[in-house]
């Protein structure tokens, strides 16, 4: 390509840069706030990354000049640009349908799409016009998939193959074209049973029920989201080309994981407890002790960095910036102590709730850091000169102090990959008392891969003690010395949204009171009806969407309900959640309650229907319903009725009490991987009662066990008393 040729489109990228950004900047002002973040992660990720699979819409944007649009007439610009945006997916789309990749086709065009809808919705304000967009977008959506069907049984028909056709066998695995390394995140999801064969990428799209009536939280959007990145990353060229384990064979993945249960090391992205302490001790040796004298200046520092590396999680390709660590946010450096601080982006409360107390009290994690260590890299003299390697892709001062590393410890593995990610295994693997969730906290990893960090509380001090316990396990030969890490802040970290025990008792409390004023059978029977919802939710964690709770999901008698409670279809799962013996009364009483509305509503025929089947057939049909308005129609309880119905008790969305449930849970030290099972955390292909996990269902079961104990705290085998004087007062009206 011609110099000329390179600068034209290196100028239109900036320009489709600016204009970009101009968008994300207009949709913050308007108040669409995740519109906004959307498209600034989309764009930086094609800015900071070379994968292809970020970089393609670079290529795609350059073949459309902006220099045919009118930008003198706003409206008139705005929809050229959408429009041309809007034929650029489609013709990207019809071009990959045409390579037989659907798949990849359709989510970039929706990119594509996604821009052009922001667009609009960032000039035009007027609520007709932003409903006139949505309906348009979705009706397009509508006309894509129709015409990738019938595209498809085309070329299906035209490619019917004859019955002496040659069978072709296509290769299991494909490799991906470039290493795509991640520079603000080191890598936590190498364990094999997570990698899949192929690159995908989705665009963050949260789908929330459109019913809900409510805002979205950033929480609940991560939570319900299309899962944002998965990809195969292979850091080592000696094992590039061999398959992902489950393209081999099925019991060769079980036994893996079975043995990864028992912490057996059998992932060759990470070495042994034994290799990791050797590492440290003798990095702190080089990089701490005067007495490593022999050492270069060149692999003293080389040490140093590596050390802080294995200490914070952090990429090295990001803490050899020059004036990154002086500079950094992350880095909180004073005369006597030093910290790695950084907050959890965790949504903070609106509205002041004055008479509630909540768990946490902020999202900022801060963790002690050697001062001296961090000190002595702070001045960028002391950093390798990356300008005189950048065009070998490496460091050649860390590159050779690795492969002393390598011969003297006998580590042939070692690598500045399996160094980033240390820390992250040995609270995961190796650190009793520590886990998954510990390491998420501590390693910062990314909303979209660890949304149960924003449902969760912790004292800092808690989480600084697993992160001294991690190194004090390594530190054996004691060349670190642990006296910076005396001075904590006692501040708990974790959501926001979390009320605590007392809060939630008082308020359930309240709500019986209030329940207990009227005197109308009506609407005695919603409030009663809201009620139940709430303690179901309270004594579940289930996600508080529209229509809870079917019929035909609910097992009293064994003490089960199957949920699939994500509103977003592509990423439905079922699980089961057990029902505690305090919660089991109360939907008995419920269901006595539901009998005597029917015996009020046989004039109704509308109620009637709908009781029968609540009440005698397996019906998929909500246990919990309401009556409307006018009290002639029963329906599922709505999310935005439950808001409704709390709002002169708490300004808080119902959700808050997923938040409460998973913190009870951790309080009340249920095995991480339980919480996760109930709460709808866990991560692909590592669900409880999946067909890789030894978990057994009885497992799953006894976790009715603290949820009882959860009830007794909250006083609800009152709230039994209760329901019952309250049934006894609908029979006599």
């Amino acid at each position: 390509m011609r110099l000329g040729e390179t600068t034209k489109k290196n100028q239109l990228k900036k320009q489709w840069l600016l204009l970009i950004l101009l968008i994300a900047v207009r949709l913050k002002i308007v108040g669409l706030k995740s519109y906004y973040r959307t498209i600034i992660l989309r764009i930086k990720l094609a800015i900071f990354s070379n994968s292809p699979n970020y970089q393609w819409i670079w290529q795609v944007l350059q073949s459309e000049p902006l220099d045919k649009i009118d930008f003198e007439n706003t409206s008139s610009a705005i929809e050229q640009f959408t429009s041309r945006l809007k034929q650029t997916a489609d013709n990207y789309l019809h071009q990959m349908l045409i390579l037989n990749d659907a798949k990849v086709g359709e989510k970039r065009s929706r990119q594509l799409h996604y821009i052009a809808k922001a667009t609009q919705l960032s000039f035009y304000k007027g609520k007709r016009q932003r409903a006139k967009i949505e309906r348009d977008d979705e009706q397009h959506e509508q006309n894509q998939q129709q015409a990738i069907k019938e595209f498809q049984a085309l070329r299906d028909r035209n490619s019917t193959p004859s019955q002496s056709a040659q069978v072709v066998v296509e290769p299991i695995f494909q490799l991906p074209l470039s290493y795509d390394y991640r520079w603000d995140k080191p890598p936590f999801d190498r364990d094999l049973e997570n990698t899949t064969p192929d690159i995908q990428t989705q665009f963050l799209l949260p789908n929330i029920d459109s019913n809900a009536q409510t805002n979205t939280t950033f929480e609940e959007a991560v939570e319900n989201a299309q899962q944002f990145l998965t990809y195969q990353d292979r850091p080592s060229a000696s094992i590039a080309h061999n398959p992902p384990l489950q393209s081999v064979e099925l019991t060769l993945q079980q036994l893996y994981i079975s043995r990864r249960d028992f912490r057996f090391n059998t992932d060759t992205h990470a070495l042994s407890q034994w290799g990791y302490q050797v590492l440290f001790n003798r990095l702190a040796f080089d990089a701490l002790v005067s007495q490593a004298s022999e050492l270069s200046v060149a692999h003293k520092n080389a040490a140093k960095l590596l050390l802080l590396s294995f200490i914070t999680a952090m990429p090295i390709k990001t803490l050899i910036q020059p004036l990154f660590i002086a500079t950094s946010s992350l880095f909180t450096i004073q005369k006597t102590q030093v910290t790695l601080s950084y907050h959890l982006g965790i949504t903070p409360r609106k509205i002041e709730q004055s008479h509630l107390v909540f768990e946490n009290n902020s999202d900022k994690v801060s963790l002690p850091l050697p001062v001296a260590l961090v000190h002595h890299l702070a001045n960028s003299d002391n950093l390798p000169n990356i300008e005189a390697d950048i065009s070998q892709n490496k460091i050649n001062e860390i590159a050779d102090y690795l492969k002393v590393l390598r011969e003297s410890l006998e580590l042939p593995y070692l690598s500045i990959n399996r160094i980033e990610m240390a820390l992250a295994t040995l609270l995961t693997r190796y650190l009793a008392g520590s886990h998954g969730h510990i390491a998420e906290l501590v390693c910062r990893m990314p909303a979209p891969n660890a949304p149960a960090m924003y449902y969760s509380s912790h004292a800092n001090s808690e989480i600084v003690k697993h992160y001294i316990k991690a190194l004090q396990q390594l530190n054996t030969q004691n060349h670190l010395v642990f006296d910076y890490s005396n001075r904590r802040t006692d501040a708990n970290v974790g959501s926001a949204f979390a009320l605590t025990l007392d809060s939630v008792k008082s308020l359930l409390e309240e709500v019986q009171n209030w329940i207990a004023s009227t005197n109308d059978f009506e609407p005695l029977f919603n409030r009663l009806s809201c009620y139940v919802w709430l303690v179901f939710c309270v004594l579940t964690g289930i996600r508080p969407n529209n229509a809870l709770g079917a019929v035909r999901d609910i097992d009293l008698e064994v003490g089960w309900i199957m949920v699939k409670d994500k509103p977003n279809k592509k990423v439905q799962n079922h699980r089961l959640i057990p029902l505690c013996d305090t919660l089991i009364k109360h939907l008995v009483i419920y269901q006595k309650i539901l009998a005597i509305l029917r015996t009020q509503s046989l004039d109704n025929p509308a109620i009637t229907a709908r009781l029968h089947r609540v009440t005698f057939d397996d019906a998929d049909i909500t246990l919990l319903n309401l009556l409307s308005e006018k009290f002639d129609k029963l329906h599922a309880i709505k999310r935005g009725d439950m808001n409704a119905f709390l709002q002169d008790f708490i300004k808080l969305d119902v959700y808050w009490t997923r938040h409460f449930v998973r913190t009870q849970l951790e309080k009340r030290q249920v095995p991480i991987h339980l919480i996760n099972t109930v709460i709808g955390h866990e991560k692909n292909q590592q669900e409880a009662l999946g067909k890789f996990s030894s978990t057994s269902k009885k497992q799953v079961h006894n976790v009715r066990h603290t949820f009882e104990h959860i009830a007794t705290d909250l006083a609800l085998d009152n709230s039994i008393h209760f329901l019952e004087q309250q049934l006894h007062q609908l029979k006599e009206k």
